[in-house]
């Protein structure tokens, strides 16, 4: 339906299209998912939140099993000039857009934009076997903090990415000797890369520096949603 106002046209869809939740709604919709439907954003780590929310629902016997993901598609014209304005874009591989991301290397020069979207289904070992379901990991712990230090920037010290760390590490009941690879955040930008490799430094100590570290922006650029830590898992072959 559309309302008619001189030249202007309106959707009476407009309110519901613009809530952030109708996209769990849609997913529910078109898969017939019942029970709980719900989005989380919370910026970077959102994909991060939103698989350690439906593991706790999962583990703690809230939901036998859940459908979680994250997706992201921003490249527009807005939000392309906001990144820019920061200083934060990379500007000097425009002619090699392949070779422009490049988290933690020192000719970095900043963030590119991607976009992306990822699914994974959570339920109890049990309960894959019993369906005879391949396992591709298997989720162990979870942690989540905020430094409350800035809008979009992260305090330098360090601490809090530390800590969600030290949080989900514990929440696995594992040692820290145990992990043999982190997945880190890797925006490519000065000030979040030298944050990051600190926070691992605090967290793991002198193991920071044998444990293999790496980001996949490296491969598919920064969509601002999608992102690893703090979350342990490990894979399993059955």
């Amino acid at each position: 339906m559309f309302f008619s106002d001189g030249l202007r046209r309106v959707s009476a869809y407009n309110v519901s299209s613009s809530t952030p939740g109708a996209l769990a709604s849609e997913v529910s919709l078109h898969f017939d998912l019942r029970g709980q439907s719900h989005l989380i954003s919370t910026g970077c780590t959102s994909s991060t939140d939103a698989l350690g929310y439906a593991f706790n629902a999962v583990r703690f016997g809230v939901a036998e099993r859940l459908l979680s993901g994250g997706a992201d598609a921003t490249i527009t014209p807005g939000i392309m000039q906001g990144f820019c304005v920061m200083r934060v874009v990379s500007a000097s591989h425009n002619l090699e857009p392949e070779r422009a991301s490049r988290p933690f290397d020192r000719s970095r020069d900043g963030l590119v934009l991607g976009e992306g979207a990822w699914a994974l289904v959570l339920e109890e070992r049990e309960a894959v076997l019993g369906r005879g379901a391949p396992i591709f990991g298997e989720i162990l712990g979870y942690g989540s903090t905020c430094d409350a230090y800035h809008r979009v920037r992260l305090n330098p010290k360090g601490e809090e990415p530390a800590r969600a760390m030290e949080l989900a590490i514990r929440d696995a009941n594992i040692a820290k000797d145990e992990i043999g690879y982190v997945a880190l955040h890797g925006t490519s930008t000065a000030l979040n890369d030298k944050t990051e490799t600190l926070a691992a430094k605090l967290c793991f100590g002198r193991r920071a520096y044998d444990i293999p570290m790496s980001s996949v922006k490296s491969m598919i650029g920064h969509p601002r949603a999608l992102r690893g830590p703090p979350v342990w898992w490990r894979r399993c072959s059955a």
